[in-house]
């Protein structure tokens, strides 16, 4: 029985609603291939695919989606008074053609979430919607008796399904069906764990059905890698990977070299043709967020002329860094980088 929309009522927290247990402040997500000679079982390498940060509440507070080395997303999350969940997702574009990644190019969006909860305080639906309020998708959740999940489906903006989760008894996915537009099912995957002394998974094994002349069969294709951080004592407040009071470290957007001295990769920005035409040159202040990894999460000119700011966003994202050390910790900073445009 469904009593009403809210953001953050539900009992549920994102962190649990993700299935993970205990004082988990981050989770990162690696992904190996399996492959299959002469009956014996061979692991790829490793590739960094995703992390995802918790507060101390258990919201989830940012996400991070890598290809590699590239990272392809950042999503923030912050929860308003009002009950109001809102996600700024800056997403690297992709090629129509091809799907590869297109390095450097950025779109960003502006997201809200609300959430159907049952009188248990379980999120029966969520309902993510763009800045239009357009739908831009919808998920459901299932439990049984003891609210523990049962299943989840995904459906896309125009109401079509197409993907179903199914879950353990531990609260993790041990199915996923992913769905064609005609409703067929095109993939179906199964997953085994292992666990740590929190029952929060630290391996997974997926295997995908097959299909043979006899009877159907599973086999194994990919391995992920799960390293969960977890808070300490109550007393320090950690987050993503550092003990930080107060928030992450900032270095004043005025002194940009404190930051730009710790690159390890830098990126020379594109003079854009129509700023070179208007023979426009001058310097464009970037403030970006470098997560404890060194990787740039987000990008904003605050400084610079307009038709030179594009071609520095851009560049910014593919800059590198040195782990910023806190506390003898690496943390996540807030910065600022220059760019110089000369004709």
């Amino acid at each position: 029985m469904a009593v009403g929309w809210s953001a953050d009522g539900a009992t549920r927290t994102d962190k649990e609603q993700h299935g993970l247990k205990g004082p988990v402040g981050s989770v990162r997500l690696e992904i190996a291939r399996l492959s299959n000679s002469s009956g014996k079982v061979g692991e790829g390498p490793r590739v960094r695919t995703e992390k995802r940060v918790y507060d101390d509440q258990g919201n989830l507070v940012w996400e991070t989606f890598y290809n590699g080395e590239l990272v392809v997303g950042s999503h923030y999350y912050s929860h308003l008074g009002d009950g109001t969940r809102v996600e700024v997702a800056h997403v690297r574009r992709t090629r129509a053609s091809d799907n590869l990644v297109v390095s450097g190019v950025m779109s960003t969006s502006h997201l809200s979430w609300t959430h159907k909860i049952d009188v248990a305080g379980n999120r029966t639906q969520s309902l993510v919607q763009a800045a239009d309020g357009a739908v831009v998708r919808r998920l459901v959740y299932v439990y049984d008796t003891t609210s523990k999940m049962l299943s989840a489906e995904q459906y896309e903006d125009n109401g079509t399904l197409r993907h179903k989760w199914l879950y353990d008894s531990a609260g993790d996915v041990r199915e996923h069906k992913r769905v064609d537009e005609a409703g067929s099912v095109i993939e179906r995957n199964y997953y085994s764990y292992e666990y740590d002394t929190q029952k929060n998974w630290i391996k997974r094994v997926a295997s995908r059905q097959v299909t043979g002349t006899g009877e159907d069969h599973s086999v194994p294709f990919e391995v992920a890698y799960r390293r969960i951080g977890y808070y300490p004592p109550v007393g320090e407040f950690q987050m993503n990977g550092g003990v930080i009071p107060g928030g992450a470290p900032k270095n004043a957007a005025s002194q940009p070299s404190i930051l730009s001295s710790q690159a390890t990769k830098r990126v020379e920005p594109v003079f854009a043709t129509a700023a070179r035409l208007a023979h426009i040159s001058g310097t464009v202040v970037v403030e970006i967020t470098v997560d404890e990894e060194g990787d740039v999460l987000s990008a904003r000119a605050i400084s610079g002329h307009p038709l030179l700011t594009q071609g520095a966003l851009d560049a910014a994202w593919d800059w590198k860094f040195s782990p910023m050390i806190y506390r003898g910790r690496p943390v996540k900073v807030v910065g600022a980088i220059e760019f110089h445009f000369q004709i």
